[in-house]
């Protein structure tokens, strides 16, 4: 049995009480006008089963379409809301009444996710141009037209997704969840949740971001093997997800250093968010000497004991960087000479740039708004920041992870 049917309700009743048999709904909305509004009392008698409930919305103009739209903008809501009615379960007849109400009901109803109905039939009056004749109906099923209309929503996600707008994507993803049938919607939840992983992953929310991404590429496999794009697709998740993986086992702290520059490039060629990507560039500075400081030489650069400075740099030290407890807090150039005075290719390939651009090119990041200062940065002097971190540190440009375009 259908759950609820919406039917509007023109001059003559008998496609509706076909429709009303044939689908034998459970509630029914009525769409009517001030001409048509007496008719739902024997429409009611005529039925050959009893309704569990009624309801109407009468539009004051059946030949105005915006008047029949805004009715049915201003009352549906609340009528669904009132009979608890989901709107994929919900079916639209647009058999009766006139065409402007037609038009109004399928306008109104369009982008909920609901079913449609039509009577027509294979008998008609007027030499086959009129109105049906009475036992010759053919009632006209539309499963839900998202099914189909989702193909222009999709693109709409590709195109948000692949300019870095992933959180905007996945809400258009699971907007289309919510009004395509029940037998396509685990593939928009797919990849609802793949682009969610994506989100937080852009968010360095690299252990939440692992868990959906895993969830979503089992299931994109199962999906997968009829389809040889989806096949490819998850050839290059899969690529992601292990190194994500590496990423979260925490055993090479220096994919951390190439996350932060994969966002950097996002930043600045997806968004031109030029300030943004310098900040990110600056601090994969910063965590590569950090990073080398704790692995190769056991200090730890946000609480270092003195006694593991050497004592060649320990009173200067001592006197800049000591905290309240003793311990030094050493800041991005201090460590680079730390790791420069014990001997360490890092710190001297630092040293060694600095001077020559890298001195200039820090200074700008200092300046930015998004640092100390009230300045932009430039594209050109992100991308000497970009060649120099990809130089001295250095890093292998086929290792920096490559999110996938979106291609559904």
């Amino acid at each position: 049995m259908t759950r609820a049917m919406l039917i509007s309700v023109g001059s003559t009743s008998e496609a509706i009480v076909y429709t009303l048999k044939q689908t034998r709904p459970s509630c029914v909305i009525f769409f009517l006008s001030p001409e048509t509004k007496e008719r739902v009392p024997a429409i009611i008698r005529a039925l050959d089963f009893e309704l569990k409930g009624f309801d109407q919305i009468i539009t004051p103009s059946a030949e105005l379409l915006w008047e029949c739209y805004k009715t049915l903008l201003d009352q549906l809501p609340q009528k669904l809301q009132t009979w608890r009615i989901e709107p994929r379960d919900l079916v639209v007849d647009y058999t009766g009444g006139t065409k402007t109400m037609s038009a109004a009901l399928v306008l109104a109803t369009i982008d909920l996710g609901c079913s449609y109905s039509y009577v027509g039939g294979v008998e008609r009056d007027k030499g086959g141009v009129g109105v049906v004749l009475d036992g010759k109906e053919r009632m006209w099923y539309v499963d839900n037209p998202w099914d189909e209309m989702a193909v222009f929503e999709r693109k709409k996600a590709n195109l948000l997704f692949n300019a870095a707008r992933y959180a905007a994507a996945k809400m258009v993803l699971d907007d289309i969840c919510s009004k395509v049938s029940p037998q396509q919607r685990p593939f928009y939840e797919t990849w609802s949740r793949i682009v969610h992983a994506y989100d937080l992953w852009d968010r360095f929310k690299h252990k939440e971001a692992h868990h959906l991404l895993g969830r979503g590429l089992r299931d994109l496999r199962l999906m997968a093997s009829s389809s040889d794009s989806l096949q490819r697709k998850v050839g290059q998740l899969d690529q992601n997800f292990s190194f994500l993986s590496q990423l979260t086992e925490g055993k090479d702290k220096g994919l951390l250093v190439y996350d932060l520059v994969a966002n950097a490039m996002r930043r600045a060629d997806l968004e031109n968010k030029y300030d943004d990507a310098v900040a990110r560039l600056y601090r994969a500075i910063e965590k590569a000497a950090q990073d080398r400081l704790r692995a190769a030489y056991q200090i730890e650069p946000s609480s270092a004991s003195p006694q593991a400075i050497p004592a060649t740099l320990r009173a200067e030290y001592l006197a800049r960087y000591s905290d309240d407890k003793g311990r030094l807090r050493i800041p991005l150039y201090a460590c680079y000479r730390l790791l420069a005075e014990q001997g360490d290719g890092l710190g001297a390939r630092f040293l060694d740039r600095y001077e020559h651009d890298l001195k200039a090119l820090l200074g700008e990041r200092n300046d930015s708004i998004l640092a100390h200062g009230d300045k932009s940065v430039r594209e050109e002097r992100y991308r000497e920041l970009l060649r120099v971190v990809m130089d001295f540190i250095p890093l292998e440009e086929e290792k920096i992870p490559r999110f996938p375009d979106l291609e559904l």
